[in-house]
């Protein structure tokens, strides 16, 4: 199999398991529901995963990896147009992104959050800033932080689903 037969069929995989959620939780979902959709046969999908909690873990570990792949761009770090490359890259991807933020397999929150803090561990002066920001203990004010963009992220992909599909 070539290398992009491989990434047709994971996309094929994703897309068909960003479909499925529209219908059903992870719990709900089995491996056979997501070659049925995907349009393959389950030895093909065990080629590329173990399980559907591989295939989840992957998936979102990927797509959390362009994203900061985007973000830490040193040529443009956090400039407009890495902003708005990474805006793009999530709604290009979001019929599969909205479908992990409503998985509770996935946790979401918790993955935004983690993600945000490898992102600004990599930024510098962060913790200055925040200290100088919040006026409170640097662990206090990254956990405030964190939680603000954690929620504005989950609340504008929420309204933009609510755009999209209304």
């Amino acid at each position: 199999m070539t290398p992009k037969r491989q990434t047709g069929t994971k996309k094929q995989i994703k897309l068909a398991v960003a479909k499925l959620f529209q219908e059903k939780s992870f719990e709900e979902i089995s491996v056979t529901m997501i070659c049925r959709q995907a349009n393959i046969n389950r030895g093909t999908f065990y080629l590329h995963y173990l399980d559907k909690f591989d295939l989840m873990d992957k998936i979102k570990d990927e797509t959390l990896a362009d994203i900061k792949a985007i973000i830490t761009d040193q040529e443009a770090l956090f400039t407009k147009k890495v902003i708005n490359k990474a805006l793009h890259y999530i709604i290009d991807d979001f019929e599969f992104i909205f479908a992990i933020a409503k998985s509770n397999y996935i946790n979401f929150p918790a993955s935004i959050r983690e993600f945000l803090e490898v992102l600004m561990s990599t930024s510098p002066n962060t913790d200055q800033e925040l200290e100088k920001h919040y006026q409170i203990p640097l662990h206090y004010a990254k956990i405030s932080y964190i939680a603000s963009l954690e929620a504005i992220i989950s609340e504008w992909i929420s309204r933009l689903y609510n755009f999209c599909s209304g």
